[in-house]
């Protein structure tokens, strides 16, 4: 399997830019979004789809990925996306002091959260993995605003709560190191 990377959004722009069309990922079929990203060929895409009508109970994807046409990681990324969450790299992004003050550290830290962009209707929060439906809940509480999440890396998260937070706790920072195969 050649190495594939799903495009990433890289600045506030393009994440500006990818919720004004993030609807018409939602409704594209996965085939179709792999093609448009130039993850897949058409042939790849052929096969798998081939394969699929005499193992109907398979999910398009798992054929993907075990034909070796897409990883893991890219077949996560994407179905994210298709639910209309990006995944975003946070390196290329600049934090307003005011959007980091959306959410005192005793939030952040546990749930690996940090707030990216404030817009009028809607604040932007980055984290590695979706949170759960009552921590949304008490984040939109919170806020007192919709929310939209998007993934960013999990080493990129913690060191950025780091960076605007101050220092972590032992307990958040050995977890991180774990998770990052450092300990």
């Amino acid at each position: 399997m050649a190495a594939v990377q799903l495009k990433t959004i890289n600045s506030e722009q393009d994440l500006i830019n990818y919720l004004d069309s993030a609807q018409e990922l939602v409704n594209k079929p996965l085939g179709q979004l792999l093609l448009s990203e130039g993850l897949i060929t058409q042939r790849e895409l052929d096969d798998a789809i081939m394969l699929k009508k005499s193992l109907p109970n398979r999910k398009l994807g798992d054929i993907l990925l075990k034909l070796g046409s897409i990883d893991n990681k890219t077949l996560q990324q994407l179905l994210h996306r298709q639910l209309g969450i990006p995944h975003i790299n946070l390196d290329c992004f600049s934090f307003a002091p005011d959007v980091i003050r959306l959410l005192p550290s005793n939030v952040t830290r546990p749930n690996k959260l940090l707030p990216v962009l404030a817009l009028e209707h809607v604040i932007v929060l980055a984290s590695d993995e979706l949170p759960s439906q009552e921590t949304y809940q008490q984040l939109r509480f919170l806020l007192q605003k919709n929310i939209m999440m998007v993934l960013a890396e999990e080493e990129q998260i913690v060191a950025l709560i780091k960076q605007y937070y101050g220092a972590m706790d032992g307990h958040i920072e050995e977890e991180a190191r774990e998770s990052a195969g450092q300990v």
